[in-house]
């Protein structure tokens, strides 16, 4: 742990980037239920610590823990209009989802239920979204998120020591923020 980094996690997209809030839509099966449905969301693909990282709080269940990684049981978190337009008379959590038709795909068990977070700006109003566990799929590019106490330029500074002491390929680009 770094002094001074209150939080810190890692996600594919994050907000107001390119990657932010990429927008899907597939045909869902809900285990226990005949009938599938037509589903627009975003998505993300995150590690554990993002929703505190980025001041998303959760309001049914967990975020992603350590061993949402790839062998476990395949976890999604999902946020409130998701479950609204989806789940609009039942509690979502420890429902299990795939793509309907995909037999063969495991099922994504719904671990929690966070806030909204805008999908693609700061004036847009928060969109259906599902979170995947980044640690159960691979990934190469990802963005590093970090919550610090320090200034801005100190961050960095102690972010870049200590990723240069595992790796030699990191870029950081700093973004300011909350």
């Amino acid at each position: 742990a770094l002094p001074g980094v209150r939080s810190a996690s890692y996600a594919v997209g994050a907000p107001l980037t390119i990657r932010s809030g990429m927008r899907s839509g597939a045909r869902i099966a809900v285990a226990g239920i005949d009938t599938s449905f037509q589903a627009m969301y975003a998505n993300n693909f995150v590690g554990p610590g993002y929703f505190e990282t980025m001041g998303i709080g959760l309001v049914k269940g967990r975020g992603f823990r350590r061993d949402d990684r790839r062998g476990a049981p395949t976890a999604i978190v999902i946020n409130e209009e998701f479950a609204r337009r989806y789940f609009p008379n039942a509690s979502p959590v420890g429902r299990r989802l795939r793509y309907a038709g995909a037999n063969n795909q495991p099922w994504f068990t719904i671990v929690g239920v966070s806030e909204g977070e805008p999908a693609g700006g700061m004036e847009e109003e928060p969109k259906p979204m599902v979170y995947f566990s980044m640690d159960q799929f691979s990934w190469s590019l990802f963005h590093l998120i970090v919550k610090s106490r320090m200034d801005l330029d100190t961050t960095v500074s102690a972010v870049r020591f200590n990723l240069a002491c595992g790796a030699t390929c990191w870029r950081i680009i700093p973004v300011t923020g909350c």
